[in-house]
């Protein structure tokens, strides 16, 4: 408090006063803090992500959603970016447009494939095919899925199979259930109660 007594535009003193605030639990000054800072300098990405971690701390969602929109803009390179902002769109019930940010995360990054490890890109593979299945786009879900495991880009094969019986079972095609749980039943012998 003494550093803004002294100079009140410094979006160090407001920072770090957020993040005091944050310590002590005091969430919606912390938060008032950090918008602070972010007038002064409103392209500081370690502002925005402190402030993004609050609010979705705090649970405001549409701030959280607007935050992370802007650190996508900022820094589009880097993939966190993305899925986190499909995870905002998802929080606020916008699954299409959730869908629409990883399907150009997925455009995005198509030449870049070795720069993500296979699980990671597998881990964004299984969460789409979520948000298609809360949306209700069974079959989507299930062809996207197995295009990702055909193309290698879907390691978690016991994840593929659960998820693909149990969206067969949704559309009632009952065949298909049937070998996604028998090959599942195969790879985890242990499981079959």
């Amino acid at each position: 408090k003494k550093g803004l007594r002294c100079d009140v535009k410094s979006q160090v003193c407001w920072h770090a006063l957020g993040i005091l605030y944050r310590q002590d639990k005091d969430y919606q000054e912390a938060a008032k803090c950090y918008r602070q800072a972010l007038r002064i300098e409103p392209e500081n990405f370690t502002i925005m992500r402190d402030l993004s971690n609050l609010q979705i701390h705090i649970r405001q969602l549409e701030g959280f959603r607007e935050t992370r929109r802007k650190l996508l803009s900022l820094k589009p390179a880097l993939r966190f970016n993305w899925t986190t902002f499909a995870l905002a769109h998802h929080l606020c019930g916008s699954l299409d447009a959730a869908v629409g940010v990883l399907e150009e995360h997925e455009k995005t990054f198509k030449d870049d494939s070795e720069s993500i490890d296979a699980y990671d890109a597998g881990e964004v593979s299984m969460y789409k095919a979520m948000v298609l299945e809360e949306s209700g786009r069974y079959e989507e879900a299930i062809d996207y899925l197995t295009e990702q495991l055909r193309e290698g880009r879907c390691p978690d094969k016991v994840g593929y199979y659960e998820t693909v019986g149990r969206l067969s079972l949704y559309l009632r095609n009952f065949d298909d259930a049937h070998a996604a749980y028998t090959h599942l039943f195969k790879a985890c012998p242990e499981h079959e109660d």
